[in-house]
């Protein structure tokens, strides 16, 4: 499976766990018309430490909604600004979810 057909699917995965609602608003969503939105951010950094798999896992994706000035839940969703232990244990949880033998 090459990349792009991984992001799609977990993408796709993601929209339908939450059936078509904005997963930090409630916001029923037409047409599809969300966004993936990565728990843990996807940076340069975060690709290097965690992995692409983590990075663009389902587990680490919210469906968010858009508005017109640009990605509002999206940003909510991000929990990249929060103490590392929250990110260390988030991370923990991904990696079981992944079946992930070694959590470090």
């Amino acid at each position: 499976m090459t990349l792009s057909d991984y992001k799609i699917q977990e993408k796709e995965a993601v929209r339908d766990r939450a059936g078509g609602i904005c997963e930090v608003c409630g916001k029923h969503l037409d047409n599809n018309l969300g966004d993936f939105a990565h728990i843990i951010g996807n940076t340069k950094n975060n690709l290097k430490l965690y992995g692409i798999d983590l990075i663009w896992s389902r587990y680490n994706g919210k469906y968010t909604c858009l508005n017109a000035l640009g990605h509002s839940c999206n940003a909510k969703a991000d929990i990249g600004h929060s103490k590392a232990g929250k990110i260390k244990s988030y991370v923990d949880y991904v990696l079981r979810k992944l079946g992930a033998q070694n959590v470090k």
